[in-house]
């Protein structure tokens, strides 16, 4: 996708597929009970890492005071005790990763716990729970002006449930 903005402000929201996607190492043939949970190779991670960079750069018409650029995107998860994911960006091409102040700035309308880039083991956050997509926004103003790696990494110990569920993921100016 490339995208240029001359003036004025602009919001882009990238949509692939149709919420119809799965982030997991050891998926179900099928949904329901019929279907077998298989295990996931103990301490087995797995990623989906975003293809490409991304320019977090001041965009034109912006001052550097007015840039907050921050990533938002809802998730489902239903993990064992031993998983949990984590959101991770990289500033040297995907060398390295890390979440540092991820969880800033959270909005007021969020709790703490939708900024935190990890989402913690033997968790049940599905529709069939009585849940449905929780939104999760992380302060992404410690890289602005670097081209970032993002990454969402599902960290799995000797199962992982059904897996993890991500969709509408949108980098804007909060």
């Amino acid at each position: 996708m490339e995208y240029f903005e001359g003036s004025g402000g602009a919001t882009i929201k990238l949509d692939v597929g149709t919420n119809k996607f799965s982030f997991s190492d050891s998926p179900k043939a099928g949904n329901g009970n019929a279907f077998p949970v298989v295990n996931s190779i103990p301490y087995s991670d797995s990623s989906l890492i975003l293809n490409g960079i991304i320019n977090l750069n001041i965009p034109a018409g912006y001052t550097a005071a007015q840039w907050n650029p921050r990533l938002e995107f809802y998730t489902l998860a239903y993990f064992a005790s031993n998983t949990y994911a984590s959101v991770e960006v990289s500033t040297d091409g995907g060398f390295t990763w890390q979440q540092n102040n991820l969880s800033d700035n959270c909005p007021a309308v969020l709790n703490g716990y939708q900024c935190d880039p990890n989402i913690w083991g033997a968790i049940d956050v599905r529709p069939a729970s009585g849940y449905t997509w929780q939104q999760r926004s992380h302060d992404l103003r410690a890289y602005a002006n670097q081209n970032i790696g993002l990454r969402f990494k599902l960290h799995t110990g000797s199962s992982t449930q059904d897996g993890w569920w991500i969709t509408d993921v949108v980098i804007g100016n909060g």
